[in-house]
């Protein structure tokens, strides 16, 4: 667990997260790609040039305390990606790709910051689950699962701007259900099915 310091290097250099390993970031910045400064980092300095997460593994935002917020990073794919302990975990406002399943535990905020989410596999299962305490709600979730039953929903999720589903790709509402948060300026939408 990296808590309030960051992995550096000179060079070249890999960081690998193995199949079943849990890297358990607590940084501010969160995972990977931030340049250090006093009161700010991600776990991986930006100068860690390859970072590999092999499938089945796992990157946990897990910050608590008097300063709990995260911003997520999205310089690499993840595999399994966890947001718990507290505070508000903010996503990129471009695209955060999902290999694997996307898991939400504890008191933490997930906030969309108008960006994507994608999950995307054809060779395994995804799933959403939120067994946390608080609602999930995506801006744009985009769905390119084309293996078996393909993104599984866990539990109830919204979606402020668009869902959109790829060629080939299934949604399963295994226990949980997708709403369409229109607001006063904005309709929530079901993009063009190709």
């Amino acid at each position: 667990m990296i808590n309030d310091n960051t992995i550096t290097g000179a060079g070249t250099q890999t960081v690998t997260v193995k199949t079943g390993g849990l890297f358990r970031t607590g940084n501010n910045e969160g995972f990977h790609g931030f340049m250090a400064t006093f009161t700010n980092n991600s776990s991986l300095h930006q100068n860690i040039e390859n970072v590999v997460l092999e499938v089945g593994s796992t990157v946990e935002y897990m910050k608590t305390g008097v300063t709990p917020n995260q911003n997520i990073t999205n310089t690499v794919p993840y595999q399994n990606l966890i947001l718990s302990g507290t505070g508000i975990k903010t996503a990129p406002s471009g695209i955060l790709v999902i290999n694997g399943d996307l898991l939400k535990t504890g008191a933490s905020t997930f906030s969309h910051n108008n960006g994507n989410v994608l999950f995307s596999n054809a060779t395994a299962i995804q799933s959403f689950t939120n067994s946390g305490s608080t609602s999930f709600s995506f801006y744009d979730l985009t769905n390119r699962n084309t293996f078996g039953t393909g993104l599984n929903i866990a539990n109830n999720l919204g979606i402020a701007n668009a869902l959109t589903l790829s060629d080939n790709s299934k949604i399963n509402l295994a226990a949980g259900d997708i709403t369409l948060l229109s607001g006063v300026t904005t309709t929530s939408r079901v993009a063009p099915i190709p």
